[in-house]
């Protein structure tokens, strides 16, 4: 097995089978656990948090949170309590990611503005960020 040592990455100790299940065996990290941290309320889209079916726009609500993050260090419904974090969740007022990133491209915002709407339909626009930044790229 490979050994990739980061302190932000749990080592992998083995790889086992549980009950006719794969099962990986991890080193015990403090901060609590994997699921907690999956779980937490603010990378829940608005339909998760309504109980509805997983579809793809959730992936794109949760890696829109990541990404946001990653950027501003900071989450977009940063709040005291979890009751606030759904409040803000469900209000669609994003925090403009300009005002802790001035430096932040306009499109950039503009993706998280889609990307972290209230409507899963507004969600799926962010298209048009892809096409720019490929168009970018290439």
């Amino acid at each position: 097995m490979a050994r990739v040592q980061h302190p932000n990455l749990a080592m992998i100790l083995a790889a086992e089978q549980w009950r006719d299940r794969p099962l990986l065996v991890v080193e015990y990290l403090e901060g609590g656990t994997l699921a907690d941290r999956l779980t937490r309320l603010a990378y829940l889209s608005p339909e998760a948090l309504a109980g509805w079916e997983p579809d793809p726009s959730f992936d794109l609500w949760s890696a829109a949170v990541v990404l946001y993050e990653a950027i501003a260090g900071v989450s977009p419904f940063a709040a005291p309590a979890p009751d606030r974090v759904v409040e803000n969740i469900l209000s669609d007022r994003v925090a403009d990611i300009r005002g802790v990133r001035a430096d932040c491209p306009e499109s950039v915002a503009l993706f998280f503005h889609d990307a972290l709407a209230l409507s899963a339909d507004l969600r799926n626009r962010c298209q048009r960020l892809r096409a720019e930044l490929s168009a970018r790229v290439n």
